[in-house]
């Protein structure tokens, strides 16, 4: 779970610093991308659009980590492949669908 908590704390850390324009996608290629690509996906987003990013993240980690039965290295494949490419709108579509 270390590998999961580390990487939704580098997504969160990514979303307070804030960074986006026109649509940009995650990069989950490394934990450099990820954070660059949050970055700019929310730069311009208002605090509660970056509140409802954070929470489709979490929301998808989640149901990531409860499927994959806590096996770390699952977990954090699965996750980068749930959300690697993706806008922060597709991102939120995907939470709301998961729910």
């Amino acid at each position: 779970m270390t590998i999961l908590i580390r990487s939704i704390f580098v997504l969160f850390l990514a979303l307070g610093v804030a960074a986006c324009s026109s649509e940009p996608t995650f990069d989950a290629t490394n934990d450099q991308t990820m954070e660059a690509s949050m970055e700019e996906m929310t730069k311009d987003m208002t605090e509660e659009e970056k509140m409802e990013l954070g929470q489709a993240v979490m929301s998808i980690a989640m149901q990531v980590g409860f499927s994959s039965m806590g096996d770390e290295e699952k977990i954090e494949k699965e996750l980068k492949e749930k959300l690697h490419g993706k806008t922060a709108e597709e991102i939120i579509e995907q939470a709301n669908g998961a729910k």
